[in-house]
C-alpha cells in the first residue's frame, strides 16, 4: 500500500487596517472651531453602505451630552464646543474585510503667550510660547519681521529680550503645531519698551508732605490738650 499525499490548505481570516489612506478624511463644518458655538465633523468620502466608527485620541469615541451622530454615523455634531473638546479625531471606515482609518483632525488648540506686554530698557524679559491641547502639540515663535533692538535670543519656546531703546514696539507671534508640524492656531502679543526708571518726584514733594504731617500732628495735640 503506497503512501498517499495529503494537501493542507491554511486559510487566514481577519481585518486589514490601513492608516491615513486617501479615500477618507475628516472635514470640519467651519475652518476655525470656536468655543461655545456649534461644530460638525464629517467623514468625507464615506457612504451609508459602509460602517463608520469615530475615534478620539486613537480610541473609540464615547458620546457626551453635547455630541450626536447622524443615523449613518457619517457626521459627528457638537451642540457647542468646550475647551475640553481639544482632541484628535479620526473616522474608521469598515468596508468588507478592510478597515481604513482617516488622517487625523485636531480640534481647537488654545495658545497662550506669556506676558508682560511692556518691558523696560536694560532689563531682560522672558516670553514663553505655550500651546495647550487635548493632544500633544508644541509652541513655536515666528521670527520677528524686524530684529528687536538690544540683546535678543529665541531659544525653543522662549524669547529672551533685553531692549536697548525706549519707545519701540515689537510684535511676537506664537504658533501651535501638531506632531506633524502643521499649524493649528496662532496668537500675537505687542510689546512696548518703557524708560529704564520712572521720572523722580519734584524736590519739594518730600518737604510738602513733611509740612502737612507736622500740621496734622500739631492739630491733634491741641485737640487732646483742650479735651483734658
Amino acid at each position: 500500500m503506497g503512501l498517499g499525499c495529503v494537501n493542507l490548505l491554511l486559510v487566514l481570516t481577519g481585518i486589514l487596517y490601513v492608516a491615513n489612506a486617501d479615500p477618507y478624511s475628516v472635514k470640519p463644518s467651519v475652518a476655525q472651531a470656536v468655543v461655545n458655538r456649534p461644530f460638525k465633523l464629517t467623514c468625507d468620502g464615506a457612504t451609508p453602505a459602509v460602517t463608520i466608527i469615530w475615534l478620539m485620541d486613537g480610541e473609540p469615541l464615547t458620546l457626551n451630552s453635547r455630541m450626536r451622530l447622524s443615523p449613518d454615523n457619517i457626521t459627528l455634531s457638537f451642540r457647542f464646543l468646550q475647551e475640553s473638546d481639544s482632541k484628535q479625531f479620526q473616522c474608521r471606515v469598515l468596508n468588507g474585510s478592510a478597515s481604513i482609518i482617516s488622517k487625523d483632525y485636531w480640534i481647537d488648540c488654545k495658545v497662550i503667550t506669556a506676558r508682560p506686554s511692556q518691558t523696560v530698557v536694560g532689563i531682560e524679559s522672558v516670553f514663553t510660547c505655550t500651546a495647550q491641547c487635548g493632544v500633544f502639540c508644541t509652541g513655536q515663535w515666528v521670527p520677528p519681521s524686524g530684529f528687536p533692538k538690544g540683546k535678543f535670543l529665541a531659544e525653543g519656546p522662549n524669547i529672551y529680550w533685553t531692549p536697548s531703546e525706549a519707545g519701540q514696539t515689537q510684535v511676537f507671534t506664537c504658533l501651535a503645531l501638531n506632531p506633524s508640524l502643521e499649524m493649528l492656531q496662532n496668537s500675537s502679543i505687542t510689546v512696548t519698551v518703557m524708560d529704564e526708571k520712572p521720572r523722580p518726584s519734584p524736590n519739594n514733594a518730600i518737604s510738602v508732605m513733611s509740612s502737612a504731617a507736622a500740621v496734622i500732628c500739631a492739630t491733634l495735640l491741641m485737640l487732646i490738650c483742650a479735651w483734658t
